[in-house]
Protein backbone atom coordinates (compact mmCIF):
# COMPACT_ATOMS: atom_id res chain seq x y z
CA UNK A 1 0.00 0.00 0.00
CA UNK A 2 2.65 2.28 1.12
CA UNK A 3 4.76 1.46 -2.21
CA UNK A 4 1.54 3.41 -4.03
CA UNK A 5 1.84 6.60 -1.73
CA UNK A 6 5.61 6.43 -2.94
CA UNK A 7 4.91 6.54 -6.86
CA UNK A 8 2.44 9.57 -5.83
CA UNK A 9 4.44 11.30 -3.59
CA UNK A 10 5.17 14.28 -6.48
CA UNK A 11 1.53 14.97 -5.91
CA UNK A 12 1.14 15.02 -2.07
CA UNK A 13 4.09 17.22 -2.01
CA UNK A 14 2.34 19.69 -4.94
CA UNK A 15 -0.65 19.35 -2.41
CA UNK A 16 1.39 19.44 0.75
CA UNK A 17 -0.54 22.68 2.28
CA UNK A 18 -3.95 20.82 0.96
CA UNK A 19 -3.00 17.32 2.88
CA UNK A 20 -1.13 19.64 6.12
CA UNK A 21 -4.73 20.96 6.42
CA UNK A 22 -6.87 18.33 6.06
CA UNK A 23 -4.79 15.14 7.84
CA UNK A 24 -4.71 17.16 11.15
CA UNK A 25 -8.50 18.24 11.01
CA UNK A 26 -9.30 13.96 9.82
CA UNK A 27 -7.23 13.27 13.35
CA UNK A 28 -8.77 16.16 15.31
CA UNK A 29 -12.24 14.72 14.28
CA UNK A 30 -11.82 10.75 15.10
CA UNK A 31 -10.59 12.46 19.01
CA UNK A 32 -13.79 14.53 18.77
CA UNK A 33 -15.96 11.73 18.19
CA UNK A 34 -15.38 10.35 21.39
CA UNK A 35 -16.16 13.58 23.72
CA UNK A 36 -20.21 13.16 23.14
CA UNK A 37 -20.15 9.47 24.27
CA UNK A 38 -18.25 10.35 27.30
CA UNK A 39 -20.05 13.45 28.04
CA UNK A 40 -23.37 10.89 28.04
CA UNK A 41 -21.65 8.86 30.52
CA UNK A 42 -21.15 11.55 32.62
CA UNK A 43 -24.90 12.65 32.39
CA UNK A 44 -26.43 9.06 32.61
CA UNK A 45 -24.21 8.45 35.75
CA UNK A 46 -25.48 11.77 37.86
CA UNK A 47 -29.01 10.77 37.13
CA UNK A 48 -28.52 7.18 38.24
CA UNK A 49 -26.42 8.70 41.49
CA UNK A 50 -28.91 11.22 42.25
CA UNK A 51 -26.37 13.95 42.20
CA UNK A 52 -27.36 15.59 38.82
CA UNK A 53 -28.43 19.48 39.41
CA UNK A 54 -30.49 21.23 36.77
CA UNK A 55 -26.72 23.67 36.22
CA UNK A 56 -24.76 21.13 35.61
CA UNK A 57 -27.34 18.88 33.50
CA UNK A 58 -27.47 22.22 30.88
CA UNK A 59 -23.54 22.29 31.24
CA UNK A 60 -23.11 18.95 30.27
CA UNK A 61 -26.32 18.97 27.32
CA UNK A 62 -24.52 21.90 25.95
CA UNK A 63 -21.30 20.68 25.68
CA UNK A 64 -22.98 17.89 23.76
CA UNK A 65 -24.26 20.62 21.34
CA UNK A 66 -21.30 22.23 20.72
CA UNK A 67 -19.15 19.26 20.40
CA UNK A 68 -21.78 17.71 17.44
CA UNK A 69 -21.61 21.14 15.60
CA UNK A 70 -18.40 21.48 15.77
CA UNK A 71 -17.82 17.82 14.28
CA UNK A 72 -20.05 18.93 11.56
CA UNK A 73 -17.74 22.28 10.84
CA UNK A 74 -14.92 19.30 11.13
CA UNK A 75 -15.76 17.09 8.68
CA UNK A 76 -16.83 19.59 5.93
CA UNK A 77 -13.66 21.14 6.31
CA UNK A 78 -11.14 18.31 5.95
CA UNK A 79 -13.48 16.97 3.13
CA UNK A 80 -13.43 19.59 1.09
CA UNK A 81 -9.42 19.98 1.23
CA UNK A 82 -8.66 16.10 1.36
CA UNK A 83 -10.96 15.24 -1.65
CA UNK A 84 -10.23 18.31 -3.52
CA UNK A 85 -6.57 17.14 -3.54
CA UNK A 86 -7.56 13.52 -4.80
CA UNK A 87 -9.73 15.24 -7.58
CA UNK A 88 -7.24 17.34 -8.29
CA UNK A 89 -4.71 14.32 -8.87
CA UNK A 90 -6.99 12.03 -11.29
CA UNK A 91 -7.30 15.17 -13.65
CA UNK A 92 -3.66 15.83 -13.42
CA UNK A 93 -2.92 11.83 -14.72
CA UNK A 94 -6.27 11.86 -17.05
CA UNK A 95 -4.54 14.91 -18.74
CA UNK A 96 -0.93 13.38 -18.76
CA UNK A 97 -1.79 9.77 -19.73
CA UNK A 98 -3.27 11.42 -22.89
CA UNK A 99 0.13 13.56 -23.65
CA UNK A 100 1.99 10.29 -23.22
CA UNK A 101 -0.55 8.77 -25.59
CA UNK A 102 -0.27 11.27 -28.28
CA UNK A 103 4.08 10.78 -27.84
CA UNK A 104 3.68 6.92 -28.55
CA UNK A 105 4.77 4.93 -31.61
CA UNK A 106 2.53 2.33 -33.94
CA UNK A 107 4.30 -0.50 -31.49
CA UNK A 108 2.46 0.86 -28.74
CA UNK A 109 -0.88 0.77 -29.87
CA UNK A 110 -0.28 -2.93 -31.44
CA UNK A 111 0.71 -4.07 -27.61
CA UNK A 112 -1.78 -2.25 -25.78
CA UNK A 113 -5.54 -2.35 -27.47
CA UNK A 114 -7.93 0.68 -27.34
CA UNK A 115 -10.13 -1.30 -24.70
CA UNK A 116 -7.02 -1.80 -22.24
CA UNK A 117 -6.39 1.84 -22.34
CA UNK A 118 -10.01 3.02 -21.78
CA UNK A 119 -9.95 0.91 -18.90
CA UNK A 120 -6.74 2.59 -17.78
CA UNK A 121 -7.92 6.03 -18.26
CA UNK A 122 -11.13 5.33 -16.14
CA UNK A 123 -10.78 2.58 -14.10
CA UNK A 124 -6.73 2.62 -13.16
CA UNK A 125 -7.05 6.10 -12.38
CA UNK A 126 -10.28 6.34 -10.72
CA UNK A 127 -8.44 3.56 -7.98
CA UNK A 128 -5.74 5.90 -7.64
CA UNK A 129 -7.46 8.87 -7.03
CA UNK A 130 -9.60 6.91 -4.83
CA UNK A 131 -6.51 6.37 -2.67
CA UNK A 132 -5.07 9.87 -2.58
CA UNK A 133 -8.15 10.42 -0.98
CA UNK A 134 -10.28 7.65 0.95
CA UNK A 135 -6.87 5.91 1.49
CA UNK A 136 -5.44 9.08 3.70
CA UNK A 137 -8.90 8.58 5.43
CA UNK A 138 -8.29 5.12 6.07
CA UNK A 139 -4.75 5.11 7.38
CA UNK A 140 -5.64 8.21 9.93
CA UNK A 141 -8.51 6.26 11.39
CA UNK A 142 -6.98 3.05 11.08
CA UNK A 143 -3.61 4.18 12.90
CA UNK A 144 -4.44 6.50 14.89
CA UNK A 145 -7.54 5.82 16.69
CA UNK A 146 -6.46 2.71 17.72
CA UNK A 147 -3.39 4.52 19.08
CA UNK A 148 -5.27 6.55 20.94
CA UNK A 149 -7.62 4.27 22.01
CA UNK A 150 -4.82 2.00 23.50
CA UNK A 151 -3.15 4.87 25.36
CA UNK A 152 -6.45 5.41 27.02
CA UNK A 153 -6.70 1.74 28.12
CA UNK A 154 -2.95 1.78 29.41
CA UNK A 155 -3.82 5.01 31.59
CA UNK A 156 -7.17 3.79 33.17
CA UNK A 157 -6.76 -0.03 33.04
CA UNK A 158 -4.18 -2.12 33.08
CA UNK A 159 -1.05 -2.07 30.80
CA UNK A 160 -1.05 -5.93 31.25
CA UNK A 161 -4.96 -6.25 29.55
CA UNK A 162 -4.60 -4.07 27.44
CA UNK A 163 -1.81 -5.80 25.58
CA UNK A 164 -3.85 -9.33 26.05
CA UNK A 165 -6.70 -7.18 24.71
CA UNK A 166 -5.21 -6.21 21.23
CA UNK A 167 -2.78 -9.38 21.10
CA UNK A 168 -5.66 -10.78 18.67
CA UNK A 169 -5.00 -8.35 16.53
CA UNK A 170 -1.73 -9.41 15.06
CA UNK A 171 -3.67 -11.95 13.52
CA UNK A 172 -5.89 -9.62 12.04
CA UNK A 173 -3.51 -7.58 10.37
CA UNK A 174 -1.41 -10.94 9.30
CA UNK A 175 -4.88 -12.24 7.61
CA UNK A 176 -5.60 -8.95 6.35
CA UNK A 177 -2.06 -8.73 4.09
CA UNK A 178 -2.63 -12.31 3.26
CA UNK A 179 -5.98 -11.60 2.01
CA UNK A 180 -5.57 -8.25 0.26
CA UNK A 181 -2.74 -9.71 -2.13
CA UNK A 182 -5.09 -12.56 -3.22
CA UNK A 183 -8.24 -9.98 -3.55
CA UNK A 184 -5.82 -7.87 -5.68
CA UNK A 185 -5.08 -10.15 -8.19
CA UNK A 186 -8.60 -11.10 -8.44
CA UNK A 187 -9.69 -7.47 -8.86
CA UNK A 188 -6.89 -7.73 -11.54
CA UNK A 189 -7.67 -10.46 -13.37
CA UNK A 190 -11.26 -8.94 -13.47
CA UNK A 191 -9.93 -5.28 -15.05
CA UNK A 192 -8.21 -7.84 -17.63
CA UNK A 193 -11.16 -9.13 -18.83
CA UNK A 194 -13.09 -5.13 -18.80
CA UNK A 195 -10.27 -4.38 -20.83
CA UNK A 196 -10.91 -7.61 -23.36
CA UNK A 197 -14.65 -6.46 -23.39
CA UNK A 198 -13.38 -2.53 -24.17
CA UNK A 199 -11.45 -4.29 -27.48
CA UNK A 200 -14.72 -5.92 -28.40
CA UNK A 201 -17.21 -3.14 -28.30
CA UNK A 202 -14.69 -0.39 -29.93
CA UNK A 203 -14.04 -3.36 -32.76
CA UNK A 204 -17.79 -3.82 -33.19
CA UNK A 205 -18.18 0.25 -33.15
CA UNK A 206 -15.40 0.18 -35.71
CA UNK A 207 -15.94 -1.71 -38.27
CA UNK A 208 -20.27 -1.73 -37.68
CA UNK A 209 -20.78 -2.26 -41.32
CA UNK A 210 -18.77 -4.80 -41.82
CA UNK A 211 -20.83 -7.04 -39.10
CA UNK A 212 -24.17 -6.00 -40.40
CA UNK A 213 -22.73 -6.81 -44.13
CA UNK A 214 -21.96 -10.16 -43.19
CA UNK A 215 -24.49 -10.60 -40.75
CA UNK A 216 -22.99 -11.48 -37.83
CA UNK A 217 -24.93 -9.39 -35.11
CA UNK A 218 -25.88 -12.50 -33.21
CA UNK A 219 -22.48 -13.77 -33.07
CA UNK A 220 -21.24 -10.52 -31.84
CA UNK A 221 -23.49 -10.76 -28.90
CA UNK A 222 -22.98 -14.33 -27.90
CA UNK A 223 -19.77 -13.08 -27.87
CA UNK A 224 -20.42 -9.72 -25.81
CA UNK A 225 -22.59 -11.98 -23.28
CA UNK A 226 -19.73 -14.17 -22.86
CA UNK A 227 -17.17 -11.73 -22.20
CA UNK A 228 -19.25 -9.73 -19.70
CA UNK A 229 -20.44 -13.01 -17.82
CA UNK A 230 -16.29 -13.13 -17.65
CA UNK A 231 -16.38 -10.19 -15.76
CA UNK A 232 -19.08 -10.71 -13.29
CA UNK A 233 -17.66 -14.26 -12.55
CA UNK A 234 -14.56 -12.73 -11.67
CA UNK A 235 -15.65 -9.61 -9.76
CA UNK A 236 -18.14 -12.19 -7.43
CA UNK A 237 -15.07 -14.33 -6.89
CA UNK A 238 -13.39 -11.19 -5.80
CA UNK A 239 -15.70 -9.33 -3.89
CA UNK A 240 -16.89 -13.16 -2.16
CA UNK A 241 -13.11 -13.13 -0.89
CA UNK A 242 -12.98 -9.62 0.12
CA UNK A 243 -16.63 -10.35 2.09
CA UNK A 244 -14.39 -13.05 4.31
CA UNK A 245 -12.86 -9.40 5.97
CA UNK A 246 -15.51 -8.14 7.99
CA UNK A 247 -16.89 -11.61 9.62
CA UNK A 248 -13.15 -12.63 10.57
CA UNK A 249 -12.32 -8.73 12.06
CA UNK A 250 -15.75 -9.21 14.02
CA UNK A 251 -14.98 -12.48 15.25
CA UNK A 252 -11.17 -11.57 16.43
CA UNK A 253 -12.51 -8.48 18.05
CA UNK A 254 -15.30 -10.11 19.76
CA UNK A 255 -11.64 -12.45 21.26
CA UNK A 256 -9.93 -9.59 21.67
Amino acid sequence: MFKGYKKIGWHIRKEKKRYRIAFPLLILTDLLILVPPRLMAILIDELSNGTATVDGLMKVVGLIVVSTLLLYVLDYLWEVHLFDASDTLGATLRSKLMEHFFTEDPVFYERFGSGDLMNRVTGDIESVTEMAGFGVMCIADGLVMPIFLVVVMIATTSWKLTLASIAPFLLLFYGTKQLGNVVYKRYRAAEEAKSDLNDLVVENVEGVRVVRAFGTEEREKVKFAGRAHVIYDRNIAALRLSALFFPVARVIATIS
